[in-house]
Parts: C-alpha cells; sequence; structure tokens
C-alpha cells in the first residue's frame, strides 16, 4: 500500500515538472517572442504619429506631399502589423488562458480600436484626417487634438501590453510567485 502511495506521489510530481516545462515552453515560444516583435512596431507607429503631430504643428496647411510622407511611412510596418495582428488572434483562439487572451488583445488594441469598425487602424484614420485636413474639411486644431488623443491611448495600451506581458512572465516562468487574480474577459 505504501509503495503504491509512493508511486502515485512520484507520478503527480512528474506531472507537475511535465506542465512547468511545457508552461515555460509556451512563454519562451510563443509570448516572448510575440513581445519582442511587438516592441519595434509599436516604436515606429509612435513615431509615425509623433511625425505627422509635428509636420502639422510646422505647417500652414497640409500638403500632398505630406500625406504620401505620412502614408509610406505607415506602410514601412504593414506587414509587421498584420503578422502580429494574425498572430494574436490565433494565440485568441487557441487558449482558454485568459491571462494569454488579454496579453492578445491588449496588443491588438494598439493598432486598431473598438471605436472604429474593422478592419479600419489608427494609420488609416490618421491619413483620412490628414486628407480632410488639405480638402479643408477637418480644422488642424481638430486633428491636433486627435494625434494627441491617440499618442495617449497608444502610451496607454502600450502600458497595458507590458502589465500583461509581466504576468504571464511571472504565470508561466515563475509560477511559485502568489499573483492577484485578474477579472479580464
Amino acid at each position: 500500500m505504501l509503495k503504491d502511495f509512493v508511486t502515485l506521489l512520484e507520478k503527480i510530481v512528474d506531472l507537475m515538472r511535465q506542465r512547468k516545462v511545457a508552461r515555460e515552453q509556451t512563454f519562451n515560444t510563443v509570448i516572448d517572442p510575440l513581445f519582442v516583435e511587438v516592441a519595434p512596431v509599436v516604436a515606429d507607429y509612435f513615431s509615425l504619429f509623433r511625425q505627422a503631430r509635428d509636420l502639422l504643428r510646422e505647417s500652414e496647411s497640409v500638403s500632398d506631399d505630406m500625406i504620401t510622407l505620412i502614408r509610406s511611412r505607415r506602410e514601412e510596418f504593414l506587414f509587421g502589423r498584420i503578422e502580429i495582428r494574425s498572430q494574436v488572434e490565433a494565440i485568441g483562439a487557441n487558449t482558454n488562458d485568459q491571462d494569454l487572451i488579454g496579453f492578445s488583445r491588449s496588443i491588438g488594441a494598439l493598432f486598431y480600436s473598438s471605436e472604429f469598425t474593422e478592419p479600419d487602424s489608427f494609420g488609416e484614420h490618421l491619413v483620412e484626417v490628414l486628407e480632410q485636413c488639405a480638402d479643408s474639411h477637418v480644422e488642424y486644431d481638430d486633428a491636433a487634438g486627435w494625434m494627441h488623443c491617440v499618442i495617449r491611448n497608444l502610451e496607454s495600451n502600450w502600458a497595458e501590453v507590458v502589465r500583461s506581458y509581466a504576468v504571464l512572465r511571472l504565470k508561466y516562468v515563475s509560477p511559485h510567485l502568489v499573483l492577484p487574480e485578474t477579472n479580464q474577459e
């Protein structure tokens, strides 16, 4: 009887080790690489909006050259954003881990706002706002205010990505630490 109990305990310990290894592999092959891949794309996105804001401040009018510059800058990391979006959608569709789903949603929120209909992104709206300024349909102050709000939103969304990443790092790589429950849907 004691031998059976020891055998059972050994199997439980082995199962726990396997789960720990699997969680670390998930972190090292999915979560961490995605976070590393997102960082330069986010930096470019911030740079794009700041450049547009600065060009708008320095100019008396929005020119076709300005719109072309912003459009081409936006397209530089377009494939990276598409790849990231596909990855976060796949993660969200293939896990039940609410923290991992929250992480993937927070990355998606960097580029796409729920207030805009898909597949419109903040970058697409930036080009539209500049075009409307050029056509005198949007005032400069309104466009500058919109850009300021988007930049603040991007900063807030990036902070949420970093927070979600930290939670996952603790959960997947250091599960011995006790984390407070998160209420993410």
